[in-house]
């Protein structure tokens, strides 16, 4: 084995160089996710090095897909562990979910700071409460008015 192939097995290593390529990408660019999936698949080292930047801000292509968009296809009993990583990320609060968001249900985001909340009316025209989220840590909600079909 090499040098740069024991290097390349090392934690440390492959974290500043999977830190370095997000911070090369903003958070906003589908370059940055790209670059992330492709660490996933190089092995279980660099695995579990990339998921974390992958999914501490959900946000891919310059549009806040909301959290549970990405909660869908993963099985229930996986989905704390990605919420364990997220810091920050929105919810679309529309009329047909209410304040129901059933893939998010029993789970906790202990490390979520930053919320945006996507509504399809101004706030004050809503006439029921938002989405229920659990985030001891979250500091920072946002509200934004959209237009987009539910």
């Amino acid at each position: 084995m090499s040098a740069t192939q024991r290097a390349l097995r090392m934690p440390e290593i492959v974290s500043s160089i999977i830190l370095h390529l997000d911070a090369v990408w903003s958070y906003h660019s589908r370059r940055r996710a790209h670059y992330l999936f492709c660490c996933l698949l190089v092995n279980k080292l660099w695995y579990r090095e990339a998921v974390w930047y992958l999914w501490r801000h959900i946000c891919f292509g310059g549009v806040w897909i909301p959290v549970d968009h990405y909660f869908q296809p993963i099985a229930p009993e996986r989905r704390q562990f990605y919420a364990d990583l997220v810091e920050a990320t929105s919810l679309h609060y529309c009329y047909k979910y209410k304040n129901k968001h059933p893939d998010l249900d029993g789970l906790i985001f202990p490390r979520l700071t930053s919320l945006a909340y996507y509504t399809e009316v101004a706030f004050e025209d809503v006439g029921y409460p938002p989405p229920a989220i659990n985030a001891p840590r979250l500091k920072h909600i946002t509200w934004r008015t959209c237009t987009w079909d539910c």
